[in-house]
């Protein structure tokens, strides 16, 4: 029940950004996160709990090989070269879907979760997903010279290394400052850093993997068509949003 002493604020000023906020008196703002109340959601964050975490082994293991993708190129080939890396990198990619759309709509990084809990989460998940089919279909629409398909494979693929560091980080990013009491919007600033960084390391690898086989203007063709249009795409479709 309210107090007395409680000040009822007007509705638009009471509900902002997904929460209700209610003054008493002098004292600070009460806020009610209300983004994980619904069952649904509690049991796809339980299940994302539980993917990673049978997953931990495989990500121990391919540790090596993908910090070593940050410090050379060559890492990636590494990855690359072994059938049971790459079986082992792409079921740790497809786990963290999961995870990554609820943190992606948790904090509105694709779409505002103002819309609605189920709503940010069903854009946030199709808005994603579309964009690795685009990104699947160009890289086998564009078909390289028949000497260079290794590596052609070899520079399309090693996003997916990248998009486990940056998940896995983002994850134990987020549940460090929300553990040290950091606000909503910080946690957004430090999520969006953490993609940029990785996506922009990941477009680097894939320059210096196609640099080794392909001239100059062919890898700016080649970035153009693997990297410039599906992401123009996603960031277009976020701002339609």
């Amino acid at each position: 029940m309210l107090s007395a002493e409680t000040e009822i604020l007007p509705v638009k000023d009471a509900l902002r950004s997904g929460y209700l906020v209610l003054t008493q008196g002098a004292g600070a703002p009460v806020q009610f996160n209300t983004w994980d109340s619904t069952p649904l959601l509690e049991i796809l964050i339980v299940l994302s709990t539980v993917i990673v975490i049978l997953n931990i082994r495989n990500v121990i293991s391919l540790l090596p090989m993908l910090l070593d993708c940050l410090i050379h190129w060559r890492g990636c080939l590494n990855i690359e070269s072994s059938v049971r890396s790459i079986r082992a990198r792409d079921i740790v990619a497809a786990s963290l879907i999961l995870p990554f759309c609820l943190i992606c709509s948790r904090y509105g990084i694709i779409c505002d979760p103002a819309v609605g809990n189920i709503r940010s989460l069903l854009i946030t998940s199709g808005v994603f997903l579309l964009w690795i089919i685009v990104r699947i279909a160009l890289t086998h629409i564009i078909r390289p010279p028949r000497r260079s398909r290794d590596t052609w494979a070899s520079a399309a693929s090693s996003v997916y290394s990248f998009f486990v560091m940056a998940t896995m980080f983002a994850m134990f990013v987020c549940f460090i400052m929300v553990f040290l009491h950091y606000d909503e919007i910080s946690i957004r600033k430090a999520i969006l850093i953490i993609i940029t960084f990785f996506y922009a390391v990941a477009v680097i690898r894939k320059a210096q993997i196609l640099g080794s086989a392909y001239g100059g203007l062919s890898i700016i063709l080649y970035l153009c068509a693997l990297e410039i249009v599906p992401t123009g795409l996603l960031i277009a479709g976020c701002s339609l949003l």
